[in-house]
């Protein structure tokens, strides 16, 4: 059973997701699937992911064992920037043993009070266009 949810879209070369509520590792493969999916169309430049934690209460510890997998395929995949909204020290900590945080020699990753800082920095790497 699905705990938690999300909603997720491109807006060119950005990917947007904003995730709600506690999340379990059914949740995490159905937001994986959905994100790669979204995502493979991006993934022949750099691109950008938009990750808006502003109401998420966390995952569980299998959830978390898949979140090192799928960052190891944003990674693999040309996604070169990360911006991060509404986090809070709980929150980054399990977001750094996602491994997130494991390859910023390759991945700038920024961290914003608001979407319209994260988006204005995303206008300025030219990969949103407002």
């Amino acid at each position: 059973m699905v705990h938690g949810s999300y909603e997720m879209y491109v807006v060119q070369k950005v990917l947007v997701s904003k995730s709600y509520g506690s999340w379990n590792e059914f949740t995490c493969k159905e937001f994986f699937g959905r994100y790669i999916e979204l995502a493979s169309p991006l993934t022949n430049e750099p691109w950008g992911g938009l990750v808006d934690v502003s109401q998420w209460q966390l995952a569980t510890p299998d959830a978390e064992k898949l979140a090192v997998i799928f960052e190891q395929w944003c990674i693999e995949n040309n996604r070169n920037f990360v911006a991060i909204v509404g986090s809070s020290s709980i929150i980054n900590f399990q977001l750094k043993r996602s491994g997130i945080n494991n390859n910023t020699e390759i991945v700038d990753i920024r961290y914003f009070d608001t979407f319209d800082e994260a988006v204005d920095w995303f206008t300025k790497l030219r990969l949103w266009q407002q």
